[in-house]
């Protein structure tokens, strides 16, 4: 009876020790899957509001100075102008980038769609011969696919909706 103690026993120490050395491989496993989640949100975020604002910034410039030189704004440097634009371009560009990169794709395709109602903004803008018809210009998409997209951005971001 004696020997069956024993070798309960030492099973039960052997057994301990098996769990003990398992969950010591797991907890590093585990550790390192919540850094790069924690990485992986951060830099969502980073790049989710580095386009938004770069983005934003661009159309802006766009559409004012547009404006500002079909009304012949004679104080309009043409080449700062140039320059500001492609220097916003390569902004938008980069930030688009990064959001690509870090997806996940339902991002992907509401930020190529928001960027397409930019460019449809701006061509409209464009295309005003007036400062009147800018003003009547239909922002409803615009403004639905931003909507859509800070959702589609914030729900993997994990931001409960307000």
């Amino acid at each position: 009876m004696e020997t069956l103690d024993v070798f309960v026993g030492a099973a039960a120490v052997l057994v301990g020790a098996l769990i003990a050395g398992g969950f010591s491989l797991l907890i590093p496993h585990l550790q390192t899957r919540r850094d790069h989640q924690r990485w992986l949100r951060e830099s969502r975020l980073d790049a989710y509001g580095e386009y938004l604002a770069s983005i934003d910034l661009w159309m802006e410039a766009s559409t004012t100075r547009w404006l500002e030189h079909r009304l012949g704004d004679a104080g309009m440097d043409r080449a700062a102008y140039a320059l500001r634009l492609s220097e916003l371009d390569d902004a938008v560009a980069r930030s688009q980038s990064r959001v690509y990169l870090l997806g996940p794709d339902h991002v992907r395709i509401v930020a190529s769609e928001y960027h397409h109602a930019v460019l449809d903004r701006i061509e409209a803008t464009e295309a005003a011969e007036s400062l009147d018809a800018a003003a009547k210009i239909d922002l409803e998409r615009l403004r639905e696919v931003r909507g859509l997209l800070l959702g589609v951005m914030n729900r993997v971001l994990g931001i409960p909706p307000v």
